[in-house]
């Protein structure tokens, strides 16, 4: 399974090891084309799925309209946390039915904590 045309962690995650800041294009990505070094992306890069990508993988695939770069929202599970990793430019995202559904169910289920978060700014909500 592989991203296909989504490409919102390349601007909403920091990238460490290329010292990119969370909200900022990856110096890397060329619109249209995706990631430019992608046979030689960093570790960070190359072990990172969101959850809508690795559903795909599953019986129970995510909707198309939940994907990150459709909804403006990436689902990701750190330890004991679901961590909804907003663009600055959506952060209302984080009110969308759908968003708070999804969200509810998923901690529900792993017993997570819920975090929000944009930029450097987390909030935990659950």
């Amino acid at each position: 399974m592989n991203c296909g045309s989504c490409s919102a962690c390349c601007k909403v995650l920091r990238i460490a090891e290329l010292d990119k800041a969370p909200d900022t294009w990856c110096p890397n990505f060329k619109k249209g084309c995706g990631c430019t070094i992608y046979a030689d992306r960093p570790n960070s890069c190359r072990g990172f799925k969101c959850l809508w990508l690795m559903s795909q993988e599953t019986d129970t695939p995510w909707e198309e309209a939940m994907r990150p770069d459709k909804l403006k929202v990436i689902f990701d599970v750190q330890g004991k946390d679901l961590i909804l990793h907003m663009d600055k430019a959506y952060t209302y995202r984080v009110n969308d039915p759908r968003v708070e559904a999804q969200a509810k169910s998923i901690a529900e289920k792993g017993d997570y904590g819920i975090l929000a978060r944009s930029g450097s700014d987390i909030v935990r909500l659950k």
